[in-house]
Formats: C-alpha cells, sequence, structure tokens
C-alpha cells in the first residue's frame, strides 16, 4: 500500500482565495517587514503578503491609466490625499 505523497485536494488553501494554486517558498525578510504583513494579514504572514501584492498592482494599474496623459504625475494614495501645495491667483 502506498503512503504519502501529494494527493488531490490535499493541503491548506488560501483564505482570501481559496481556488488559486498556492506555491510554497522562502523569503528573507526584515522584522519590520513582517510587522507590516502582519498588520495587512490579519496575523497571516501570507495572506498580509497576498494583499501587499495586491495592493501594488491595483496602484500599477492606477499608474498605467495615467500613462498616456502627458504630464500627468501618477495618482497615488498619498497624493490623493495631500493638499494642494498651489496656491491660484
Amino acid at each position: 500500500m502506498a503512503r504519502g505523497g501529494a494527493r488531490p485536494g490535499a493541503g491548506r488553501k488560501a483564505k482570501d482565495r481559496p481556488t488559486e494554486f498556492l506555491a510554497t517558498l522562502s523569503l528573507t525578510l526584515r522584522l519590520s517587514d513582517l510587522g507590516v504583513l502582519n498588520r495587512l494579514g490579519g496575523g497571516n504572514y501570507s495572506l498580509g503578503l497576498r494583499r501587499l501584492i495586491d495592493l501594488h498592482r491595483s496602484g500599477l494599474a492606477a499608474v498605467e491609466a495615467n500613462a498616456g496623459e502627458p504630464n500627468q504625475p501618477a495618482r497615488t494614495a498619498a497624493s490623493a490625499d495631500a493638499p494642494n501645495a498651489t496656491k491660484s491667483g
């Protein structure tokens, strides 16, 4: 009788997207980076990293959307919240 090995349906599923396949890998991060991932993932580093990547992708989409407009700076969350530095008049 065979034992062990990969079995269909075995293994942990991603909580945020259970239908997508996961890859296992090793990363070397600073301790401060782990704090960010911990907060983003609610205590789950892997979920935090996936959310960070999703945020990055959505930011890239905004940059690409503005790419065709000449002399227009890319809109980011930080620039959207910043007060207008120029005075009109």
